[in-house]
């Protein structure tokens, strides 16, 4: 279990989210698409903690996780 999420720090702009790695345990950079990013300020914003799926070969989200 962990492997593959991350805890969304922030959002560094409007492609990219800074997230801290739960089965590595660093902070990496990942690349999202625009409207991934959108959905997240909304949540940021309210102080929600998130958790994604990232793919750690292409620093993506992983969009095969649908949610927690």
């Amino acid at each position: 279990m962990g492997d593959n999420l991350a805890l969304v720090e922030r959002i560094l702009n409007e492609t990219e989210v800074q997230v801290y790695t739960l089965d590595t345990k660093e902070t990496i950079v990942l690349k999202l698409k625009d409207y991934e990013v959108e959905d997240l300020k909304d949540s940021i914003e309210n102080e929600e903690t998130i958790i994604i799926g990232y793919d750690r070969e292409n620093k993506t989200i992983d969009r095969s996780i649908k949610e927690f």
